[in-house]
């Protein structure tokens, strides 16, 4: 259960706190409601979120400095999430 969670307060000494669905180190992976249903990204790398993002129709976050590499996505994770949640709260899952 603290796969990810354990070891980052052991080698860091800092607690993540609570993250619900979403996962530590990479952004974003987490559930998101559409207009139908719910879907889980699993966005593990940059180009994949490139990709999600052309998928999605949320090319303009792709080419946002602040989210186009992960460590930019960790940090701004409270700038993206909302905006994605935005975005995706008005499309059919099956549209993505």
């Amino acid at each position: 259960m603290l796969a990810k969670q354990a070891p980052s307060y052991l080698t860091s000494g800092k607690s993540l706190g609570r993250l619900g669905n979403s996962h530590p180190s990479i952004v974003p992976y987490q559930v998101f409601a559409t207009a139908d249903c719910h879907i889980i990204p699993a966005v593990e790398n940059d180009a994949r979120f490139r990709r999600f993002c052309e998928v999605a129709g949320i090319s303009q976050l792709a080419a946002d400095e602040r989210f186009a590499i992960n460590r930019e996505r960790v940090l701004n994770r409270e700038l993206l999430i909302p905006k994605i949640e935005k975005l995706k709260r008005a499309q059919p899952s099956n549209d993505l």
